[in-house]
């Protein structure tokens, strides 16, 4: 992509997106969409008609210009997600007039409800990852009834599909630990701390997880299940940090708790010891190793 003003930029992607998703666009919609003038619209569609002459047609009978089958992206992602992300964001308010889908199908999302999250709280956190300081935060655990105040040193964030966490090192128990973003009622002071994610051995760890169709299906439904989630030869593989296996064990739990479970942990053994291989050598790294504390 050559260099140019944003805002022509932005124009070049509004057209590519309608074209596209939705298979035609015309200068009308330019103009109204970011209330420019038609010669400015006319332009823009000149401009992209020169860099993309394969991708776009124009139908005088129609007054519209028409996708091309020798369409090939030049300013968006055809990934089917990115679609799908764009959906979704034209549920909410706030963003639905920024969204380039003109005319898109009716949507459902699954009314769950959404975790709380302090607003302050978060503020304070990002600024003590930014600044690589430890913070003391007031926590309400799973464990205890009171909530009680300890420090940490953030690194990441972590987000389950469902929920928010926080990577942290905790300085109470002296191991890198996930603590649940809505239950930090309260941030207090920082200090300076050494600790990084260079130092959280399971988060620096990736492992290859393998799943495969479920044992009781049908050679049909094997079929199907491989299809859907890109097999190949009967296996997806695909690589996650060692920190979050927690939470991508609970994902594919959802399948094989099922009464049909479409899939199957092909490599669950090995990965649980060589989880429990790290966990133990975490340990001992943060046993042996003097951490200073200013």
């Amino acid at each position: 992509m050559t260099a140019m003003m944003w805002s022509k930029q932005q124009r070049l992607v509004f057209i590519e997106t309608r074209l596209y998703w939705e298979g035609q666009l015309n200068r009308r919609d330019i103009e109204l969409f970011f209330n420019i003038s038609a010669p400015q619209a006319s332009g823009d569609l000149k401009h992209y008609m020169k860099v993309a002459p394969e991708n776009m047609v124009y139908d005088k009978s129609l007054k519209a210009f028409l996708l091309l089958d020798t369409f090939q992206p030049r300013f968006i992602s055809t990934d089917p997600y990115e679609y799908f992300s764009m959906l979704l964001l034209q549920q909410n308010e706030r963003f639905s007039d920024q969204i380039f889908l003109g005319s898109p199908p009716p949507v459902a999302t699954i009314g769950f409800p959404r975790r709380q999250v302090d607003g302050s709280v978060l503020r304070s956190l990002l600024r003590a990852m930014k600044q690589g300081f430890a913070i003391e935060i007031h926590y309400q655990s799973m464990t205890d009834p009171d909530p009680h105040w300890r420090w940490i040193t953030p690194h990441s964030l972590v987000s389950d599909g469902f929920r928010w966490h926080l990577r942290c090192f905790c300085h109470r128990r002296k191991t890198f630990r996930d603590f649940v973003l809505g239950r930090i009622l309260a941030t207090a002071d920082t200090r300076e701390d050494t600790t990084t994610a260079a130092d959280d051995l399971l988060w620096q760890t990736y492992l290859e997880i393998e799943i495969a169709p479920h044992k009781t299906l049908s050679p049909t439904q094997r079929v199907a299940v491989e299809f859907d989630y890109e097999m190949q030869g009967g296996v997806r593989r695909f690589e996650t940090r060692a920190a979050l296996l927690f939470y991508l064990r609970r994902l594919l739990q959802i399948e094989s708790q099922n009464k049909r479970p479409r899939i199957h942990w092909k490599n669950e053994a090995s990965i649980t010891s060589r989880e429990a291989e790290l966990q133990k050598q975490a340990q001992n790294d943060y046993a042996t190793e003097e951490r200073q504390e200013v």
